[in-house]
């Protein structure tokens, strides 16, 4: 988290010395064509990966809702495909990120009410003193060197977040580089806190049973709880809310090829302009 704010106090005061309005931009600043080539390959190559995860989560929490069999892949491919048609692609045709705020700010709410979810209904205690104890569990966790890349991977995924600090930065009323410092740490000291509660309760609760998507294990432990029940499918639902609006905000985020085509249809078109003014002011019969 420490290494993620100083990055981007410093990736700001750069491109503000540098005068440089985006992520890429500041990269061609620095390294020339070849670094804004190199940032943005890199820019799509994370979003398009990130974007494949969340469509993953969607498939993996939308049917459940509906009542479809996990078993069933073709049922469930078939309505992610529908859904991306019908939700997703609507909202990522957005002009502006900012049309987005109302429905980003109730997915931060949402992601809030999963973690609270989890936390809550997740049988940590009953787990705690199967295992004699929660130092029990610590002393007895081993470390995987065949899987600690992936763990690092998946919780260091939310914290790089560097090409899109100046949508946030010029969101700011006064973006000084003081005040830029301070929503950075406190942004991700909060979403630091907020992943360790659901990550130590989710794992806590179920040990190695533990899946990927961690509202699929209560699945295995039917305590027939209908609080638990409704509690962990109204959670279910929310991440699948969440999931559509972060797709549509990490696709406006990322730069496509598109931009750049409209931006060089823009250039050459100022071109032709100029080029037109040019020509009729030196045609004969003319005037100033």
């Amino acid at each position: 988290r420490d290494l993620t704010a100083r990055s981007l106090v410093v990736v700001h005061g750069a491109a503000r010395r540098a005068g440089a309005p985006s992520y890429e931009t500041l990269a061609e600043a620095a390294f020339g064509k070849a670094g804004y080539n190199f940032v943005l390959v890199n820019m799509f190559a994370f979003a398009y990966g990130a974007m494949i995860s969340y469509l993953m989560i969607i498939r993996d929490t939308i049917p459940l809702l509906l009542g479809v069999a996990p078993e069933d892949t073709f049922v469930r491919n078939v309505l992610l495909a529908g859904l991306t048609l019908v939700v997703i692609v609507p909202l990522s045709m957005k002009r502006d990120m900012a049309d987005l705020a109302f429905t980003s700010f109730l997915s931060v709410v949402g992601d809030f009410l999963v973690v609270i979810v989890v936390a809550v209904y997740s049988p940590t205690r009953r787990s705690v003193e199967e295992h004699g104890g929660f130092m029990n569990i610590v002393a007895e966790s081993t470390f995987r060197p065949r899987t600690v890349f992936v763990g690092v991977g998946v919780l260091s995924f939310a914290f790089v977040c560097q090409h899109s600090a100046f949508i946030v930065a010029k969101s700011l009323d006064r973006p000084t580089h003081r005040r830029w410092g301070k929503v950075t740490g406190y942004a991700l000291a909060l979403a630091g806190l907020v992943s360790l509660v659901c990550g130590v309760t989710g794992y806590v609760g179920f040990m190695e049973d533990t899946e990927g998507d961690v509202l699929n294990t209560f699945l295995q432990f039917d305590d027939d709880d209908r609080t638990s029940y409704l509690a962990v499918q109204w959670a279910r639902g929310i991440l699948g809310f969440t999931m559509f609006v972060t797709v549509s905000a990490a696709f406006a985020k990322q730069p496509p090829e598109s931009v750049n085509i409209r931006s060089v249809h823009r250039r050459s078109c100022l071109s032709s302009h100029v080029c037109s003014i040019r020509w009729r002011s030196s045609s004969p019969g003319t005037s100033a």
